[in-house]
């Protein structure tokens, strides 16, 4: 079983590209991304998809496949996630020149004091200082 995608768009010269790609349903939109980049022999680090088909294609367990840019968050989703079986589904690329990929926070925030803690469960315990005289009177009287 498969899946057939008609893909058109245009390169960065602006020339037309017409392709038939047919797919496994273990494979995944970033295949197709990765396919549509190689057949573009150019400097494009990324490609988005845009799905064009009337409605969305649904079924009951599975994953919608909705009209309009694929999300890229979804990339790594295999096809048998979603209702595609045997289907023909006509996508556009669109080239991305600005994608960066991975892109993580850089602050963390390591302060152990901003993170609750229900009573009773401490996990540092502080020593105390000494602020008494063994050898006083006043505080240690004689018996």
């Amino acid at each position: 079983m498969s899946v057939t995608f008609n893909i058109k768009g245009e390169n960065k010269n602006n020339e037309i590209i017409k392709k038939t790609k047919k797919m496994d349903l273990i494979d995944t939109i970033s295949q197709v991304k990765k396919y549509i980049i190689d057949e573009l022999k150019d400097d494009t680090v990324y490609v988005d998809l845009k799905i064009n088909i009337e409605r969305p294609i649904r079924a009951f367990g599975k994953m919608n496949l909705e009209p309009g840019i694929f999300p890229r968050s979804m990339d790594n989703f295999a096809f048998n996630n979603f209702n595609v079986e045997n289907k023909e589904i006509d996508c556009e690329f669109i080239i991305v020149s600005n994608y960066l990929p991975n892109v993580e926070n850089d602050i963390k925030n390591n302060n152990p004091e901003s993170i609750y803690r229900p009573p009773g469960s401490d996990i540092k315990k502080k020593e105390k200082v000494q602020t008494y005289n063994l050898e006083s009177d006043t505080d240690f009287p004689a018996l």
